[in-house]
């Protein structure tokens, strides 16, 4: 299997380890096998002790196929608190 099926980072906010109580940001289609840089503003109704990404895929309900989609995450920045008010800054690669 070559795991190139396209899925979506889902990005999660819980308070026990794979607990996914508020979905706090959801990538586009992740349909390309290039290194890509992607921005996320969480903006929780609640405070969370823990953060999970989730590779996801809608599931066919009528065939019962194994999925073989993944996402890759590297060079993943720390998390800033930033004035909801202020322009985003944009992201530059080096």
């Amino acid at each position: 299997m070559d795991f190139t099926n396209a899925c979506t980072l889902r990005i999660w906010g819980g308070n026990k380890s794979c607990q996914s109580l508020e979905l706090l940001a959801q990538s586009s289609l992740v349909n390309h096998n290039s290194w890509q840089t992607y921005q996320f503003i969480l903006k929780p109704n609640r405070n969370y002790k823990y953060i999970i990404l989730e590779a996801f895929y809608k599931a066919n309900e009528k065939e019962m196929l194994v999925y073989n989609g993944n996402i890759l995450i590297d060079n993943m920045q720390h998390f800033k608190i930033i004035d909801c008010d202020a322009p985003i800054q944009p992201i530059i690669i080096k």
